[in-house]
């Protein structure tokens, strides 16, 4: 029942925020595919020990993760080429986001035979959640108050 409510969200932010997207960057940018990315992920980078090579590796991560209920699954050369960075960075980047629990990785057989290795990034929402939670601008969320950015 999660899974669905979860996807109803999803579903609901995805048709809801075209609108605010489209006037800060345009149709054709909006059109051509968003994503959504925690602000407690960028606010809280320093404190998570996050380079700027680990914050670009999860933004792929992310942009791979269509719904919710199913893991993303992007190969180290295609977010290198993305990135104009070497696969070997990318690695050392992803051995990074493991060791600190923020990733891990899922291995899948494929009804071919060949494994593929999905990205689970519950431990990077965890360690989000509680960023977000020790944020004034969560507390104030909560009981209705705004405050400018």
């Amino acid at each position: 029942m999660e899974k669905t409510s979860d996807f109803s969200a999803q579903k609901n932010a995805e048709t809801a925020a075209p609108s605010l997207a489209e006037a800060k960057w345009g149709a054709p940018a909006v059109k051509a595919g968003y994503q959504i990315l925690p602000d407690a992920l960028l606010r809280g980078q320093h404190l998570l020990k996050l380079t700027a090579t680990d914050i670009v590796v999860i933004a792929n991560l992310n942009q791979a993760w269509w719904f919710v209920d199913q893991l993303p699954y992007l190969q180290p050369h295609t977010i290198a080429k993305r990135m104009g960075i070497s696969e070997r960075s990318v690695q050392r980047s992803l051995r990074r986001l493991r060791k600190k629990r923020f990733l891990r990785q899922v291995r899948k057989p494929q009804p071919d035979g060949t494994m593929r290795y999905f990205h689970d990034l519950s431990g990077l929402r965890a360690e989000l959640d509680q960023l977000a939670r020790r944020d004034i601008r969560y507390s104030q969320a909560l009981q209705g108050k705004s405050e400018e950015q």
